[in-house]
């Protein structure tokens, strides 16, 4: 069960910025496709997700999901580092 959950594969970041954000009382992160790049069969995606009425994270992957997953991750990293610089 220990290396399942170290795994980061498996994690869903965008299933805990979503409880993270549920828990302090704000809507639910919206994503943004802010650009896409290269030929049809080798696409790069970059996504942008908002979270209490500001850009909190970005991310880019060769899908829409993947991007998305990256740009949750840097936004759960900066809200704990934001946390904890006001606790």
């Amino acid at each position: 069960l220990d290396k399942i959950l170290e795994n980061e594969a498996l994690i869903n970041y965008k299933s805990q910025l979503l409880e993270f954000a549920q828990g302090k009382g704000a809507d639910a992160p919206q994503y943004e496709l802010t650009r896409e790049s290269g030929p049809d069969h080798d696409k790069t995606f970059e996504t942008a997700v908002h979270v209490f009425g500001k850009c909190q994270g970005s991310g880019s992957g060769k899908t829409k999901k993947d991007a998305e997953q990256i740009a949750a991750k840097n936004a759960l990293m900066s809200l704990e580092t934001e946390s904890a610089v006001t606790a």
